[in-house]
């Protein structure tokens, strides 16, 4: 991990280019942590869906061979961005340090001694992200289905039709943080999940498919707002030489703080209380407490990316000049 290990995300690379020509599209990308819990929901569905059965894809065959379909797509979209990353240049900032030879032999060992706090407080922004997206796409589907009344097959679409939205509305929003800063934009984004957590599950429990779909769409909107700018805001709190393990690492902290969690403690809320308050208030909470590591992360659009190197002794140079 570092700039000296070879490509590197796109978020890291868009973020240290040009601030008044570029477009962030880098967050505008699925959280691939997500799939195997789908697919198996999926599955499940299908076995109990008559329309796949009269067209031939039985348990069976789901079994034999339907699984992998999701996984050749994959490899379709895994293709076509290393296509696209391979073709990319590196950003300017990281030619410079690469002409400097002075890289780090061990980045995360530079990111865990010297910026502990970007690590957390990017972490800690992304909660809410995490939490959001994993009670919609896995705890709403079972709610949905086994405590409202849906069927399987209407969340499926009500779900599909989140994630469509998703698809459009996050390189706009990511379009916007290019525009008007990452913060005000990807706060707007947090504020929103945590004041639409209570909508969303009265809507749901309406029975109503218009009004689910339309609970669903709002918080995803909310979400779009938070997820278009992550990769730039994240990317752009560490500085050059150790952006790449820097931005991976808060990233997997706030995953695993949230994404890995929330079904759980959402599903054992559910058993405790016997409603969804107390997993709307969850939902709250993270927002809230994402919304303050938002505020106390550094405003990066416009201003110049972090290039100069932080040295524990003022007798060590800079790895960068001072321009």
């Amino acid at each position: 991990m570092g700039p000296h290990a070879g490509p590197r995300p796109a978020g890291t690379v868009l973020g240290e280019h040009d601030f008044r020509t570029r477009i962030v599209l880098c967050g505008a990308r699925r959280d691939r942590s997500a799939w195997p819990a789908e697919l198996g929901i999926a599955s499940r569905a299908r076995h109990r869906c008559p329309a796949g059965r009269r067209h031939g894809r039985s348990p069976e065959s789901f079994l034999s061979w339907g699984w992998r379909v999701p996984f050749l797509i994959g490899g379709v979209f895994v293709l076509a961005g290393l296509a696209v990353r391979l073709k990319l240049g590196e950003s300017p900032s990281f030619d410079r340090l690469k002409d400097k030879e002075n890289v780090v032999k061990l980045p995360i060992a530079v990111v865990l001694r010297q910026y502990p706090k970007q690590v957390l407080l990017t972490g800690g922004a992304y909660l809410s992200i995490g939490v959001t997206f994993y009670l919609t796409t896995v705890f709403g589907l079972s709610y949905g289905a086994q405590q409202v009344g849906f069927s399987r097959n209407s969340m499926l679409w009500i779900v599909l039709a989140a994630m469509a939205l998703t698809f459009v509305t996050l390189p706009i929003f990511g379009a916007l943080s290019d525009r008007f800063g990452r913060k005000p934009v990807f706060a707007a984004g947090t504020v929103a999940m945590g004041v639409l957590a209570f909508p969303w599950f009265w809507l749901l429990g309406t029975g109503s498919f218009l009004l689910a779909a339309l609970g669903y769409l709002l918080i995803c909107t909310g979400f779009s707002a938070a997820f278009g700018p992550l990769a730039a805001f994240f990317a752009e709190a560490f500085e050059t030489k150790i952006r790449y393990s820097g931005i991976s690492f808060g990233y997997t902290l706030g995953t695993l703080a949230s994404s890995a969690l929330a079904p759980i403690v959402a599903t054992w809320l559910l058993d405790r209380t016997g409603g969804v308050t107390a997993v709307a208030w969850y939902m709250v909470c993270t927002a809230v407490l994402s919304l303050l590591c938002t505020f106390a992360l550094h405003e990066t659009y416009g201003s110049k990316l972090p290039d100069q190197t932080r040295t524990a002794s003022r007798s060590k140079p800079p790895l960068l000049p001072t321009e």
